[in-house]
């Protein structure tokens, strides 16, 4: 038996919306205190995958486990009730209500008895005590995105499903969010992180065999793994899955592919492109 049981489990799940096959047989799983990140262009299915997770678009085919227990056709708030949170990519606050009001609707009698209380999520966000009495339409994107994830934390998770927590926010306020991320790992929360910012989340799904891993979606939206500081070339064929960057040097200047692997610092002989962002071979 493993020492580190899955906790989540996806089994070759297909999703759809409509006619239009979005997710098309991707499998992974996660294990206990693991932050791992989902990482991708726009439409490469990563959000899809996390609302496939809590049941807002259930798979057609395939199977997504949750600590033994099967998904198929559990509604989001059954799903939600067995220790899944979601963090939506637009937030989705009651703007009408207060700080306090918002987390308060949020609490779960069957999961009251957690860790997250409404005088520990103030701990934790000091910023939503101070602005606890002011409606969610007075807070700024960066509150109002830490106000999503205390409201999610209110439930006491297992799993925290976060959706491109950072986009659209002030490079402080992206600080501040990572630094919240960082410590809700450090206190073993499970995380499945969705981002674009390859260089912000490595600072928080860091690539090691123990702790986390992260997660590229190719074209065909099949996940490959990089559990180890290992050079695997390549993780993500960027001939499938197309992202210019510009090499920056003095001498010249031109767009380059660039293929990712998960050496540390050049260890594994990789060049570095544009300031530790990616690692090119």
């Amino acid at each position: 038996m493993s020492v580190n049981p899955a906790m989540l489990q996806l089994e070759n799940i297909h999703t759809f919306y409509g006619k239009s096959h979005i997710i098309q047989g991707v499998s992974f799983e996660v294990r206990k205190k693991e932050c791992v990140a989902l990482l991708g262009r726009n439409g490469a299915g990563k959000t899809t995958t996390l609302r496939s997770i809590i049941g807002l678009v259930p798979p057609r085919s395939g199977r997504i486990l949750f600590n033994g227990q099967d998904l198929h056709g559990q509604k989001p708030f059954k799903i939600s009730r067995l220790g899944i949170a979601y963090v939506p990519e637009d937030r989705q606050i009651f703007h009408s209500l207060t700080v306090l009001e918002n987390l308060s609707i949020s609490i779960q009698k069957k999961r009251s008895e957690g860790q997250w209380g409404l005088d520990r999520v103030f701990d934790f966000f000091p910023r939503l005590a101070e602005r606890r009495n002011n409606r969610g339409n007075q807070l700024s994107g960066g509150e109002q995105q830490m106000l999503c994830i205390a409201r999610a934390l209110m439930t006491n998770p297992d799993l925290l499903l976060l959706d491109e927590p950072t986009e659209g926010l002030a490079p402080l306020f992206v600080e501040k969010l990572l630094a919240v991320i960082q410590s809700l790992k450090q206190s073993g929360l499970t995380i499945i992180l969705v981002e674009q910012d390859v260089q912000a989340t490595r600072e928080v799904a860091t690539v090691t065999a123990s702790s986390s891993k992260e997660c590229w979606f190719t074209k065909a939206n099949t996940p490959s793994f990089g559990p180890s500081l290992n050079c695997r070339k390549p993780i993500l064929e960027f001939n499938a899955q197309t992202k210019r960057r510009k090499h920056e040097k003095k001498d010249h200047s031109k767009n380059v592919f660039e293929e990712v692997c998960f050496g540390r610092g050049g260890a594994c002989g990789c060049r570095r492109l544009h300031a530790d962002a990616l690692l090119g071979c």
